[in-house]
């Protein structure tokens, strides 16, 4: 009978007896995925647009760094699954024997009715979730705290911070092409032509798509005598990916590249009138001004995990728990953007996009 046990953690737990550990991608790959296969025909779901649409024990899967298999006698139970207390809480798992169901260390069925706030959360991130939501609380905020919870520092990996860079520079092209189409004029095309030689595979498909028919409608009214008029479906493509320019903000923040208040970046420190005064909008032409290649030669590097982590469960909360009307100003929009930059940032593996339908 083979038990296997899930990790969050990346890091191995030492001597505990496995038969085999499973890190590498392909191989973790596969079994995550026929452990999503299986948890979807029960029912479950194991994606969506957001975050808080997933059931919590299919986001537990897909996030396991490490996969433990035990070999245990025909008669093994899940009752038996207490063994692995001395380690479970410190590596979060979540186990299977055989092919049963996915269990707790107490041996409870997640994928039950009921069980969803039974699946483990790594408890320095339970920690620090509930002190935020304190803080929070005593600023003025009414929340849902039934939020999903941000991983721990011990069960996040950083993407290679060149990386960041590169995707900063993308951004900027696009929330400032974006902010030029919205003032019904055109961005001065050698700019961001030689931009993008140097950042245009850090792009989303959604990304070059604008550019492209950004470019299109130029050539288009290029010798319109009049103040060109932009389309209406360009214009509202704009509006939507001109929002990027909060994920500047926050990139630029995470690599040290311009410091903001602790308002914005602690939980404790939080103050409405900060967020929702919106973004400076010259971030990312700012960007472009310097030009990305000399942010690669001056940037010192990503913040520290926890300063990185208290940002990003700050921007989480905002993002998800906050009420409609408690979201006013730029608020929303900063706070979506902050959340999507920073779980970028903590899952090296995943595209733009998708790590904050995961983290």
């Amino acid at each position: 009978m083979h038990v296997l046990a899930f990790s969050t953690v990346p890091r191995l737990a030492p001597d505990v007896g496995a038969e085999e550990v499973f890190t590498r991608p392909q191989e973790i790959g596969q079994l995550i995925g026929d452990s999503l296969n299986d948890l979807a025909e029960a029912g479950l779901t194991v994606t969506g647009p957001s975050v808080t649409q997933v059931h919590p024990l299919t986001r537990h899967i897909s996030r396991s760094a490490a996969i433990y298999r035990f070999e245990r006698d025909s008669g093994y139970t899940a009752r038996r699954l207490a063994e692995f207390a001395p380690w479970a809480q410190a590596h979060n798992l979540v186990f299977r024997v055989g092919n049963g169901p996915f269990r707790n260390m107490d041996g409870e069925n997640l994928a039950a009715p009921g069980n969803e706030v039974k699946v483990p959360v790594h408890v320095d991130a339970y920690r620090r979730r509930v002190r935020n939501l304190r803080s929070l609380r005593q600023a003025g905020l009414e929340l849902d705290e039934g939020i999903p919870v941000i991983p721990a520092e011990a069960e996040v990996q950083l993407r290679d911070p060149a990386e960041a860079v590169y995707r900063i520079g993308a951004l900027s092209v696009v929330a400032v092409t974006a902010a030029h189409l919205l003032d019904g004029t055109f961005h001065p095309a050698d700019d961001v032509i030689a931009e993008l030689r140097l950042v245009g595979p850090a792009l989303t498909p959604l990304e070059r798509g604008f550019l492209d028919d950004v470019g299109r409608a130029r050539r288009q009214l290029f010798d319109a005598a009049d103040r060109p008029r932009i389309p209406a479906p360009l214009r509202r493509r704009a509006a939507l990916l001109g929002r990027s320019r909060h994920a500047v903000e926050a990139l630029c923040w995470a690599l040290q590249l311009d410091d903001l208040p602790p308002a914005r970046t602690r939980a404790w420190d939080f103050e409405p009138g900060v967020w929702r005064s919106g973004a400076s909008a010259a971030a990312g032409a700012r960007v472009l001004e310097r030009g990305t290649a000399a942010l690669l030669a001056q940037s010192p590097g990503l913040r520290g995990a926890t300063p990185l982590l208290e940002a990003f469960d700050l921007a989480h909360i905002l993002h998800h728990g906050l009420s409609a009307e408690e979201g006013e100003g730029e608020l929303p929009e900063i706070a979506e953007q902050w959340t999507r930059a920073m779980a970028w940032l903590f899952a090296p593996a995943r595209t733009w996009g998708e790590a904050d339908r995961l983290l």
